[in-house]
């Protein structure tokens, strides 16, 4: 299955979740395309204690 994953926020838990999501997809053996879009391009400076998103 191919999935797709649009990310526009910069809440640290929706994005963290967002890429959960993925992960488990290909995990699963989908192809997984995740497409930053606005607040989401900032993905890589939302870790927080709690959620870790660069991980």
């Amino acid at each position: 299955m191919k999935t797709g994953i649009v990310v526009y926020s910069d809440d640290s838990e929706t994005v963290w979740n967002a890429f959960r999501f993925g992960n488990f997809c290909l995990k699963e053996g989908d192809d997984v395309t995740v497409f930053l879009m606005a607040k989401g391009v900032e993905c890589e400076s939302l870790d927080t204690e709690k959620f870790v998103v660069t991980e």
